[in-house]
């Protein structure tokens, strides 16, 4: 640590030591806390965990009476653990493992272990909903901030009968504070921050009620915005044999740092008695000046052998990442004695753009070009053009995604006995999915149409190959001849999903103990792909033709036709692929009250995720991949236990489950193009325990945990997937999902005379899980543990908060990357990038409300 940060360190503690005993023995006499009035930090606790209203059923219950597996973060909660993202808070969750990625808006969320291999042309297994609005988006889920969130619903386990598609391992939904048409209210924050090996980074969020008829209309403005240091530094281009420097123009340290701002802005009118409506608009917009993997071969290589030590990337060209969301609602509410109708509209776009250096990768560019061109430099590890300078090869990276959604949902009170919530349901997504794989001057070099069966084998040179002979009687030269485009692959993907459901929920209290519960939902999805592909790597025309001519089904004369009919249009192919399903799916749960402060349901659930399509994509042999994948689905088996004990000193929830999940959705590397594709791959298995607890030993002190113990496991693999690089075996755990993760908290509330406070000690550990499945040690990630502490104090409007997050400044793996394949085919000793916690970061928040 340096000097700055042993003072902030010292400073805390100082704080957190000193005052809350100056008036200690005095808080033990306070007449308001013999009065029962608590102050609202006193009221700040995880009993509100347990007992507040929750909307989870699409209709209002007791989070404590609902017989599911929920967890509930209030807007209080949210507040102490300083939680504006999802990193701050999903480590809290039983049953949810989540992992950093690349960049905000890349996070993983896997619920219960349901995850297996994905890429971005796959659906998630956990639905992300803003309100009423859907987030969830293959491959990624945006990373909004938490301002002005009432509280946080997190749903465990398969939703797919009111939340459709994409719930398979649960739900999280954001639940954000209305309007309010009779009170005008102002709050502003703000904190500063610092990250060790980074520095200092700054945020302030603001939010405003105003009402404009009063007790008829409001409006409700919020606004943020960020500017965080980044971590790791880049040391620019170096060689990936030796690793020194060749060139430190880009040398950058921090370079990964980010820039966040958005608001929203919603309304509330009150038309009449029976009817309001609810209208929202919502702005995201991330900025990230370089990507969050590093290089762990450059702690102790390179720099003439004194190595760069810890944190320290190798980016040959400027990385970057955006994403911007804009999301709409308007949502109208009608509200008579026994039935309540709700029209529900949503408009979301997402613009998403990222540039990655390919250098970087596995199989980057640079090792396609060092092994396929002859004006590639193996001294300087590039390709260089007629004057000698040195080109890099980048991936650029630009999807929109749009959903429409409607819903019209009724939900109402026959009896005493009977409620009930049925609705229809419509949504349309429009993806435009654009990538590029980018090396400049690579156009005007020499080599084969395809880096497939390359005729090295009859001339010395790459030149020689493209304009000596290679068939016979043929002069290959206006076949092969030069690359001609800098873009090496491209391709351009417009999806369409157009979905429509109906769906029921029905609860027969059957009588003052005993509740049942079913639920049935039916769906019809459409999948229309319109798939571009172009560049050499998109030769599957020609590599056909190659494999026919071969295998001597097709004439020389043949052959050459097709492929310079392909070279023509630089390979382009454009294809047309669809995919439609439907079906049904069904829950059933049952509920007892043992007595007023204890209960036992047990639930059967299905789930399920929407299929797709795949690309076109070129192989060695000109085979083709399978073209579309199917859904895939499971049956979830829970029985849960919910209570509130000795008078509300402890309350406890348990579960235990076991998941059945069947023609499991994988996401597979085509061995030689390094290009994703999707396939149905088999079955697996999951068996869980979650605890919840809250223990209150004194008055004003709270003990919190959460446990899970998952026991997984592949049960069946599909023979495809093996002959294609699937190295799991039935009996292999699911990767990169831990079989135990823990979280204590430990709190502790103060009377002062003239202000109030807390500290607060939060424990996470996440176990060890498997990377990837080839036999390597390595491919096992180690387990790891993250302390954060905080204290905080309220007096009059203001507050003030002082935190250290990453006590212990742990570095642990979260992704491990593959072992780096450089220009010589493999670079030794590189281990590839990873991923790692985010180092120690001190700060202070302070707050006031007018």
């Amino acid at each position: 640590m340096n000097c700055r940060q042993y003072f902030l360190l010292l400073f805390f503690f100082s704080i957190v030591l000193v005052t809350p005993f100056s008036n200690i023995y005095a808080s033990d006499n306070n007449s308001s806390d013999e009065s029962g009035e608590e102050d609202y930090l006193k009221s700040i606790s995880l009993e509100d965990m347990f007992t507040i209203t929750i909307t989870a059923t699409k209709r209002e219950t007791s989070v404590d009476k609902t017989a599911m597996a929920i967890s509930v973060l209030s807007e209080g909660k949210l507040k102490e653990l300083g939680a504006t993202n999802f990193d701050d808070y999903m480590r809290t969750i039983p049953g949810v493992n989540f992992s950093e990625g690349l960049a905000p808006g890349e996070q993983d969320i896997v619920m219960r272990g349901v995850n297996f291999p994905s890429n971005r042309f796959m659906l998630p297994t956990v639905g992300l909903y803003l309100d009423e609005v859907a987030l969830s988006q293959n491959g990624r889920n945006p990373d909004l901030n938490l301002i002005d969130v009432n509280r946080i619903e997190v749903l465990r386990g398969p939703q797919g009968t009111l939340y459709g598609a994409s719930s398979m391992g649960g739900t999280i939904r954001y639940i954000t504070n209305v309007p309010d048409p009779d009170l005008l209210t102002t709050n502003v924050n703000a904190g500063v921050e610092n990250i060790n090996d980074g520095g200092t980074s700054y945020r302030a969020d603001a939010v405003l009620n105003y009402p404009l008829i009063k007790g008829k209309l409001a409006a409700r403005l919020v606004g943020y915005s960020e500017d965080n240091s980044g971590w790791i530094d880049n040391v620019g281009y170096i060689h990936t044999g030796d690793y020194e420097v060749i060139d430190a123009s880009l040398a950058e340290r921090d370079y990964n740092s980010e820039k966040t701002s958005g608001g929203r802005l919603s309304f509330r009118w009150l038309i009449n008695d029976d009817l309001t409506a609810d209208l929202m608009f919502l702005t995201h917009d991330a900025k990230v000046n370089g990507l969050n993997d590093w290089n762990p071969n450059l702690i102790q290589s390179g720099n003439n052998g004194l190595g760069f030590g810890e944190l320290s990337a190798a980016a040959r060209i400027k990385e970057m990442y955006r994403d911007q969301v804009d999301t709409s609602s308007l949502t109208l509410k009608y509200s008579t004695q026994d039935i309540e109708m709700l029209w529900i509209t949503t408009d979301t776009n997402r613009d998403y753009i990222r540039i990655e250096d390919l250098s970087r990768e596995r199989h980057g560019l640079d090792w396609w070009v060092g092994d396929f061109t002859d004006a590639f430099d193996y001294d300087l590890d590039a390709l260089t053009d007629v004057n000698g300078n040195v080109r890099h090869a980048f991936n650029l990276r630009p999807i929109n995604w749009t959903l429409l959604t409607h819903e019209l949902r009724f939900s109402g009170v026959d009896t005493e006995k009977f409620h009930w919530v049925a609705g229809v349901y419509y949504s349309k997504a429009d993806n435009h999915w654009r990538q590029s794989e980018n090396y400049p001057d690579a156009g005007s070099q020499y080599g084969p149409f395809v880096p497939f069966d390359v005729p090295w084998f009859y001339q010395p040179s790459y030149e020689g190959a493209a304009n000596g002979d290679f068939l016979p009687d043929q002069n290959p030269a206006a076949l092969y001849g030069t690359y001609a485009n800098d873009v090496w692959f491209a391709s351009d993907r417009k999806e369409y999903i157009e979905q429509i459901a109906a769906y029921g929920n029905f609860t027969f209290e059957i009588s003052d103990t005993l509740e049942l519960v079913l639920g049935v939902r039916w769906f019809d999805v459409d999948i229309r792909n319109e798939i571009a592909l172009s560049g050499i790597f998109a030769g599957s025309e020609a590599l056909v033709a190659q494999a026919q001519f071969d295998a001597g089904e097709i004439t020389e004369t043949e052959f050459v036709n097709t492929v310079l009919a392909a070279r023509s249009r630089d390979y382009l192919t454009e294809t047309v692929r669809t995919q439609g399903e439907d079906g049904f799916q069904f829950m059933g749960s049952v509920s007892y009250d043992l007595d007023d402060n204890k209960m036992i349901y047990l639930t059967i659930a299905e789930g399920y995720r929407v299929g797709g399509v795949n690309r076109d994509i070129p192989t060695r042999d000109g085979s083709t991949l399978p073209p579309n994948f199917n859904s895939d689905s499971l049956i979830s088996y829970e029985l849960g236990w919910k209570s509130n004990l000795f008078n509300r000193l402890l309350t406890l929830n348990a579960t235990v489950y076991r998941i059945d999940w069947k023609d499991i959705q994988l996401g597979l590397t085509e061995e030689t193009t390094s290009f994703d594709y999707n396939v149905n791959a088999g079955k697996a298995m999951l068996e869980g325990l979650e605890i919840e607890f809250r223990i209150k030993p004194v008055n004003h002190f709270e003990i919190t945990g959460a446990l899970t113990h998952l026991n997984h496991r592949i049960e069946d693999v599909d023979a495809f997937a093996v002959q294609n690089g699937f190295g799991g075996v039935p009996g292999d755990p699911i990767i990169g999902v831990s079989n135990e993760n823990y979280h204590i908290g430990l709190r502790y509330a103060f009377d002062n005379a003239s202000f109030d406070s807390y500290v607060r000690l939060d424990w996470n550990y996440v176990g060890d899980r498997i990377n990837r499945y080839d036999g390597d040690p390595a491919a096992w990630v180690e387990g790891y543990d993250l302390m954060n502490i905080k204290y905080g104090m309220i007096w009059n409007k203001w507050d003030l908060a002082f935190y250290i997050n990453n006590v212990t400044d742990e570095r642990a793996i979260i992704i491990q990357a593959r072992e780096r394949e450089g220009y010589n085919y493999s670079s030794a000793g590189d281990p590839g990038r990873v991923i790692t916690t985010r180092p120690m970061r001190m700060g202070f928040t302070f707050g006031y409300e007018f």
